[in-house]
């Protein structure tokens, strides 16, 4: 769908705004906006329940802020805090980081604390607030936030040079026609992403059925079989061997001794703290993140993954691997937590050793061999004598070849998401500098 544009436009004289509409005026967002930075809590304070503390982890990259795992201080705290206090309809943002600019509306009626390197951001005029909000996911911004940002792999931003910033000032009336058509698009857009979402995971069984094929079976169709000696694995390829995992993997379990870290050790900077939660596809992210320093990682003798290691989960939701990339993650090494194991390639490739933990003879594995009631766990034993089936290594390279353009055709799906949020970004982007006019668009139906 195209939208009109302003009859009449004029040089903002800002390079990333552009031309904007005539009678719209530009300034810095201290004139459209408020920001409270957090406050530093001890972290010998905190309680099993209370008033949560936000962190930058509890930002979501949907845009939403999600404190079930928050620490918590004593309800007397809000009081005495009362200037950092998160309340409904408040935007709060990171500060630094990997993520710094990630921004979070806090639709909660629970108020909530706020750590420090995280900020609160308030409209000056509260009806300008959802304005404010979508001003604050511009790509304009976003750039802004990039060259004004100090340091290197943590990036910090003040919150003065937050509303440094220059931006589109249009008439109060405009502001809040824009954010009304920005909420109703966006939704839309937000709809159509969850919907991705579920092929995603009605993709994912096909997925792992080609994956399972190809490491089992092979790519060639002719090629002579044998009895693999295991009932459920069936038939391999005859020159292939059966073998125990611990033939191609090290598995290094974390180290849980008294040097483990727990939430007093949380730091907003350091080496990465890894859980479950920052596996994005299969690799990790920097999704959430937490962050233990230096020292306490010196002092920890295990579990230190490196470039190109496997993490696998071993408590609860079990079997679920993610690739660790350095470069992707901006650290060299991170340290995992307890729910983790370190699954470490012995001459093989990586990719190799993920799609084998994709496959259903490894999951079958995984279901008869885990143990607990309440919670399912893994051992290092067990993962050790897992059944592995081993082609030679021109073959594995194959098989990796060939699956990286099948499984292609399934991450399209996850490509469709991206597209939709860089849509979602590009509209808001248009429609707060005035690039297109939504005054006279008929209401939603």
């Amino acid at each position: 769908m195209s939208f009109p544009r302003y009859p009449k436009y004029k040089a903002s004289g800002v390079e990333w705004l552009g031309d904007l509409p005539a009678h719209w005026h530009s300034g810095c967002l201290k004139y459209l906006a408020t920001i409270k930075p957090g406050y530093a809590f001890s972290s010998d304070n905190f309680v099993g329940e209370g008033i949560p503390v936000l962190r930058i982890g509890d930002i979501t990259p949907d845009g939403t802020v999600d404190f079930t795992d928050a620490r918590c201080l004593p309800l007397e705290q809000g009081t005495a805090h009362a200037d950092v206090l998160v309340v409904r309809g408040d935007i709060v943002m990171a500060m630094t980081g990997a993520t710094i600019g990630k921004a979070g509306w806090y639709d909660s009626d629970r108020p909530a604390l706020l750590n420090q390197r995280v900020c609160i951001f308030r409209s000056i005029a509260p009806n300008e607030q959802r304005y404010l909000w979508h001003i604050l996911r511009a790509r304009f911004y976003a750039e802004h936030i990039t060259l004004a940002a100090v340091g290197g792999a943590q990036p910090n931003i003040s919150d003065s040079q937050l509303l440094q910033c220059v931006v589109p000032l249009p008439p109060g009336p405009e502001q809040i026609a824009i954010a009304a058509f920005l909420d109703r698009e966006t939704l839309k857009i937000d709809a159509l992403v969850a919907e991705q979402r579920r092929l995603v995971e009605l993709l994912k069984e096909k997925r792992r059925a080609v994956i399972s094929h190809a490491v089992t079976q092979g790519l060639n169709p002719h090629a002579p079989m044998k009895p693999s000696g295991i009932e459920w694995l069936g038939d391999v390829p005859e020159h292939w061997e059966v073998t125990r995992f611990k033939r191609i993997a090290e598995l290094i379990d974390g180290d849980r001794s008294s040097a483990y870290p727990s939430d007093q050790d949380i730091v907003d900077e350091g080496i990465p703290f890894l859980s479950s939660k920052n596996i994005v596809g299969y690799k990790f992210f920097n999704t959430g993140l937490r962050f233990i320093t230096q020292e306490k990682f010196d002092a920890l003798s295990r579990g230190k993954i490196l470039d190109n290691d496997l993490a696998i989960t071993v408590r609860g939701t079990i079997g679920q691997v993610a690739i660790y990339d350095a470069k992707l993650l901006g650290h060299p090494t991170a340290f995992i937590n307890a729910q983790m194991m370190i699954m470490r390639p012995i001459g093989v490739t990586s990719s190799f050793v993920y799609s084998i933990s994709e496959s259903h003879y490894w999951q079958k594995q995984l279901d008869v061999a885990s143990y607990g009631t309440a919670q399912q766990q893994l051992s290092n034993a067990i993962l050790q004598n897992i059944f592995v089936v081993l082609p030679p290594a021109k073959e594995r390279d194959e098989i990796s070849i060939f699956l990286v353009t099948e499984l292609a055709k399934f991450d399209e799906a996850q490509r469709a998401i991206e597209l939709l949020q860089e849509r979602r970004t590009a509209l808001i982007s248009a429609a707060v500098t005035g690039q297109i006019d939504v005054r006279g668009l008929p209401p939603a139906r």
